[in-house]
């Protein structure tokens, strides 16, 4: 059962030298968890995870080849849960291929939310070792390792609000390899690629209702946590653009935005002023010589706020 206390002092602080020592640590999805609720079960989650990120610089590959492999709640695929190029792995002998290995080591951590796992099809092993498999070879090219080069293990861990995904990875050749900021981001694309190819219309359109039931992340002392119509068009236009990309970039077959049911815009009521508010309001402009005039075209005319603005002084007829 989730624990909603607080966190203790001992996890805060644990939390920050994590975040201190690594960085990187802060674009895990369990620190914007726990940035958002600073729960124990958060903080627990978000030093799990960055621990085993940061795994290889404190401990032997090997080791936690066979971490990843054996963890409570990794989904075994026989004796042990890792998986590879290869249908069937060997743990022992991946193991002892690690230990004896000299060069670089790799490891990533692929990440959803729950509810996103299991609506695009990503909550078992085989789903992620079929898209690591078709992959791997993009994922070989962001590292700079040669695709014929490029070895690697992973394992799916079925944790709490966010399943994911480990994954080893290294060259056949020790010196080879590398890895920067833009080859994680490669990487990222390439796997994100892949997850937004399988959402769907009803995907779209369930966002779209959850955004107006509960969108807002602070609660309005009005609305609560619904989003308003104009905003919910507002994401769409936004979400519609960016999908009609990837569908242009052949990402995705077609744009499941479109054709998506939308609130209806909600044009503000107009307060009309009556002839005693108007003169009441001329009356109390009659003295500044500039915005009597001003205000008394923008009242007898009506044009809208632009085309008012842009008028010239020649245009008004007490100022020619």
């Amino acid at each position: 059962m989730p624990d909603d206390r607080p966190a203790t002092k001992r996890q805060e602080q644990l939390i920050r030298s994590l975040v201190r020592d690594f960085p990187d640590s802060k674009e895990l999805l369990e620190y914007a968890d726990w940035q958002m609720a600073p729960t124990k079960v958060h903080a627990s989650a978000f030093i799990t995870t960055a621990l085993e990120c940061n795994w290889e610089q404190a401990n032997r590959s090997d080791v936690y080849l066979k971490y990843i492999a054996t963890r409570p709640r990794v989904e075994r695929l026989g004796s042990h849960g890792l998986f590879g190029d290869d249908d069937s792995v060997d743990l022992q002998r991946a193991a002892a291929e690690l230990d004896s290995y000299t060069g670089n080591v790799w490891t990533h951590i692929i990440s959803l939310k729950r509810e996103d796992a299991a609506r695009l099809g990503y909550d078992h092993a085989p789903a992620w070792r079929d898209l690591l498999r078709q992959e791997r070879n993009e994922i070989a090219v962001a590292m700079g390792i040669p695709p014929d080069h490029f070895r690697w293990y992973a394992a799916f861990h079925d944790e709490g609000d966010h399943p994911h995904v480990h994954m080893v990875a290294w060259s056949s050749q020790p010196k080879e390899g590398w890895l920067d900021r833009d080859g994680i981001r490669k990487i990222k694309s390439t796997l994100g690629d892949k997850v937004v190819s399988r959402v769907t219309a009803q995907d779209i359109q369930k966002l779209y209702t959850k955004l107006k039931k509960e969108g807002r992340v602070h609660e309005h002392p009005e609305h609560g946590h619904k989003l308003s119509d104009t905003m919910v068009r507002r994401v769409h236009a936004m979400l519609h653009r960016c999908l009609r990309d990837a569908e242009a970039a052949h990402v995705i077959p077609r744009n499941p935005a479109t054709g998506a049911v939308l609130p209806k815009a909600s044009a503000k009521s107009r307060q009309i002023l009556t002839r005693e508010q108007m003169q009441t309001f001329l009356a109390s402009v009659d003295g500044n010589e500039v915005w009597r005039d001003f205000f008394y075209v923008d009242l007898v005319s009506g044009p809208r706020q632009g085309e008012l603005i842009s008028l010239p002084w020649a245009a008004v007829p007490h100022c020619n």
